[in-house]
């Protein structure tokens, strides 16, 4: 989740009906009513069933191409007739295909999902051309979106590797693995799907419910955690802190502090995976050269905590935001909600504000 740091502070949600449902199969759906003219259908696979290794990194992101190819692509065409877009993301916390159309098309978008998650057959070409694909991807990347990763690696080794992927070792992916990949990432009890909207919300709950029960239950085994490492020397310009789930009220802090150093830096960046384990909050500056952080955190306390109160208030004030904030934090756990973070972020105290801003300042350590 890539932010920049001056986001507006304006504006706090209103309260919006939601209806969140637990299906037999461990599936959790989410719908929500919020006015707007487009309504955004999304489903959520969580990294965790599929944790991927040193030879195996960048699959999920592969099977990400080829799921979106369903019947060969026709379904993007048909959201693209009616003017709405399909999108699709791997990162960290999981794999998501995000479909933003007029309300009046929520069937088409709900189709174009099942469509998605119906397991098939992997051809060798099939590998081939979409690694290709993600080949022209990589020389899109930011020096920005690489400097993160490098920090994951640092802090996490092998278990922090770009979920990105190589796209070399993922054009002689053998089409087997891949499936075994896909039966993993396709674990209800570890997805999410969200539809926000102005919808109704018992209705769209009762098609959700039918169209998706059918998806085969597995085990649900716990998340693993992962193993941190010595790291020292965060590169030029970024600072680092860790968090843990983003329920906890350590992630409240660091996501406070982060946002307020951010504030005071030219140039600047800010990432955040919200994931269930341990994560990172990085902060830097695009600016060669600026590498102290000159600043009393004292000063930043009030400010940290509106500029962290208005970052998650900004996702859950849009239909596509929301359901995909929403969606990447249900997929990990039915109980994760944001408004636990905001509850967190405002009782934030000044001791533990000063803390994680003195985090940030030992990562250069």
């Amino acid at each position: 989740m890539l932010l920049a740091c001056w986001l507006a502070l304006a504006g706090t949600s209103d309260d919006i009906p939601r209806l969140r449902t637990i299906l037999p199969n461990g599936l959790t759906v989410l719908a929500e009513r919020m006015p707007a003219a487009y309504v955004s259908a999304q489903v959520w696979m969580a990294s965790t069933p599929g944790q991927e290794t040193a030879l195996t990194h960048g699959y999920r992101h592969l099977l990400e191409h080829i799921m979106a190819r369903a019947d060969g692509g026709r379904w993007d065409a048909q959201i693209e007739a009616f003017g709405g877009v399909l999108e699709a993301e791997t990162s960290r916390e999981g794999t998501s295909f995000r479909i933003r159309l007029p309300k009046s098309q929520l069937p088409l978008a709900l189709n174009c999902l099942a469509a998605i998650l119906r397991e098939r057959s992997i051809s060798s070409d099939e590998v081939k051309r979409e690694a290709r694909a993600i080949y022209n991807e990589a020389a899109l990347r930011s020096s920005f979106t690489k400097r993160v990763s490098l920090a994951w690696t640092k802090y996490y080794g092998e278990q922090g590797l770009d979920p990105f992927g190589d796209p070399d070792l993922l054009a002689n992916a053998a089409p087997k693995s891949l499936q075994n990949m896909w039966s993993q990432m396709l674990n209800p009890g570890r997805m999410a799907i969200t539809v926000v909207g102005d919808i109704d919300v018992d209705a769209v709950s009762d098609q959700l419910k039918r169209k998706f029960s059918g998806i085969a239950g597995g085990p649900v085994e716990p998340v693993k955690p992962i193993k941190l490492l010595a790291a020292t020397g965060v590169p030029t310009g970024m600072w680092v802190a860790k968090t843990g789930s983003p329920v906890d009220l350590k992630t409240a802090a660091v996501l406070a502090a982060g946002l307020a150093i951010g504030s005071q830096l030219p140039d600047s960046f800010f990432s955040y995976s919200p994931l269930i384990g341990q994560s990172l909050v990085i902060v830097g500056t695009n600016e060669d050269g600026t590498d102290r952080l000159d600043l009393d955190p004292d000063d930043l306390y009030e400010l940290g905590k509106r500029l962290a109160h208005r970052w998650v208030e900004r996702q859950l004030k849009d239909p596509y935001l929301a359901a995909a904030f929403r969606g990447r934090l249900l997929a990990q756990s039915s109980g994760l909600r944001p408004e636990i973070l905001l509850e967190n972020i405002d009782g934030l105290s000044r001791v533990d504000f000063v803390t994680a801003v003195d985090e940030f300042k030992g990562s250069k350590r």
